[in-house]
């Protein structure tokens, strides 16, 4: 789980599995902390995240820009949405 500045809780999603690396450069991200320290955000949003929906609900889409400018893309479950109201 990461947890860390715009980030938040997210959980790597089921189908995510690290190392990373980019098809370009041949860059590995060894996990999921390297990957948020050595990219940049891609596109015009700070974080670079998007939150979009699968078969298993909402999901979070991280979009980042490797050193080579390669978009890579890794997709996490958000805690929140599996998080259940006490009652």
């Amino acid at each position: 789980m990461l947890e860390s500045g715009h980030f938040g809780r997210l959980n790597i999603h089921q189908g995510e599995s690290f190392p990373k690396s980019c098809s370009c450069c041949r860059a590995t991200y060894r996990d999921v902390d390297a990957f948020f320290k050595n990219t940049r955000p891609s596109g015009t949003h700070q974080t670079g995240l998007r939150q979009a929906s699968d078969d298993d609900g909402v999901i979070v889409e991280a979009y980042r820009n490797c050193a080579c400018g390669s978009t890579l893309l890794v997709f996490f479950e958000d805690r929140r949405e599996t998080l259940r109201p006490v009652t």
